[in-house]
C-alpha cells in the first residue's frame, strides 16, 4: 500500500514524539514532471496534508473529481479513514503531513456543532489559521524544535476537526467554466473584479458559482482574484525601477498601504522585503530570509 509515499525522489523528515495518536512529518517531492500516486488511509487514521508551497493537485475518488487546481500555501486536505484517492501532481510538492488517530479526531469533532465527518469524506479547505501555522513551521528557528512541531501539528488537527463544514454536497465547477474564469481574472487582475462579474463569465448565479468555485479550488473567488493580483505585483516588483506605489496601482490596488497589507498576508513579508530578497545573490538571500529547503532531512526509510 502506498500510504502517501511517492518514490525515491521523495524526502521525508519525521518529527519524533511520544504521543501515538499523532504522527507529524514533512514530505518533499522534487519531481518536476507530472506524476500519479495512490493515497490510502488505514481504517483507524485520518490524514491531513498542509501545503507549504503552491502546487497543482488533482484528487480523484473513483470517477469523482474531489479537487482540481492549485493547492496554495496554507491550504489543507483532510482524508478520512479507509479511503483511497488517486492524486496527480503536476510538479514538485512540499507538505506538512499528519496522521491522526480516528478516535481522537472524532472526539475533537464531536465538540463542534456540525455532525462528524462521513467516513468516506475528503475535504479540501483554505483557512487563515492554517496559513499562519504553515508560516510558523517554515521559520527556520522552529523547524528543528521537535516539541514545538508536535504541538503545532496537534493544534492544526484540533482546529480542522472542529471547523463547521457545510452539510450540503456541492459539485466542483466544471473545468471549462473554471478555465474561462481563470483566463478572465488573468486579463483583468489589474482592477477589482466583482463576484457578479465572475459568475456571469461562468454562466451561473452568484450563489452557485461561489460554492462550486470554492469546491474546485479551495478558495473563495475574491481570495483567488486577490492572489492573482499579488502574482502580477511580484512580476512588477522585479522591475526595480518601479516605485512601490506604481506597482500597487498597476496591480489594481487603490493605495500602497492596502497593497502592502494584502501582500504581507498572502506572501508572509512586505513587498519591499520580498523585492530585496529576490534581488540579492543566492547566499545573501538565504541570510535575508531562510527558506524551508534548509531544514535537516532524514531518509524516508527511517521515517
Amino acid at each position: 500500500m502506498r500510504d502517501h509515499v511517492g518514490g525515491c525522489s521523495q524526502e521525508e523528515q519525521k518529527f519524533q514524539q511520544a504521543d501515538s495518536s499523532l504522527s507529524v512529518f514533512r514530505r518533499q517531492d522534487r519531481r518536476c514532471a507530472p506524476h500519479f500516486e495512490m493515497l490510502v488511509t488505514p481504517n483507524d487514521q485520518y490524514f491531513i496534508g498542509l501545503a507549504l508551497k503552491d502546487t497543482y493537485l488533482k484528487l480523484t475518488k473513483e470517477s469523482e473529481t474531489i479537487f482540481d487546481g492549485t493547492l496554495c500555501t496554507g491550504m489543507a486536505y483532510v482524508q478520512a479513514p479507509s479511503s483511497r484517492l488517486s492524486a496527480q501532481f503536476d510538479g514538485s510538492c512540499d507538505l506538512l503531513c499528519l496522521r491522526v488517530s480516528a478516535l481522537e479526531f472524532r472526539v475533537w469533532r464531536s465538540s463542534a456543532r456540525s455532525s462528524v465527518l462521513n467516513h468516506e469524506e475528503v475535504v479540501v479547505l483554505h483557512d487563515r489559521f492554517a496559513v499562519q501555522l504553515a508560516r510558523l513551521f517554515m521559520e527556520d528557528a522552529c523547524a528543528t524544535n521537535q516539541q514545538f512541531i508536535h504541538c503545532l501539528g496537534q493544534t492544526l488537527a484540533m482546529h480542522l476537526a472542529r471547523l463547521e463544514l457545510s452539510r450540503i454536497k456541492v459539485g466542483a465547477l466544471q473545468k471549462w467554466r473554471l478555465r474561462r474564469v481563470e483566463d478572465y481574472v488573468k486579463v483583468h487582475c489589474d482592477r477589482s473584479i466583482s463576484l457578479a462579474e465572475l459568475a456571469a463569465v461562468a454562466g451561473l448565479s452568484r450563489m452557485h458559482f461561489a460554492a462550486q468555485f470554492r469546491r474546485a479550488t479551495g478558495l473563495r473567488p475574491h481570495e483567488y482574484a486577490m492572489r492573482q493580483r499579488i502574482e502580477r505585483a511580484k512580476l512588477l516588483l522585479l522591475k526595480r525601477e518601479l516605485p512601490l506605489v506604481e506597482v500597487a496601482l498597476a496591480a489594481g490596488f487603490c493605495t500602497q498601504a492596502h497593497f502592502s497589507t494584502v501582500f504581507k498576508r498572502i506572501v508572509g513579508e512586505t513587498p519591499a522585503c520580498w523585492r530585496c530578497r529576490v534581488g540579492l545573490p543566492a547566499h545573501l538571500a538565504d541570510t535575508c530570509l531562510k527558506g524551508p529547503d534548509e531544514m535537516v532531512r532524514v531518509d524516508v526509510s527511517t521515517a
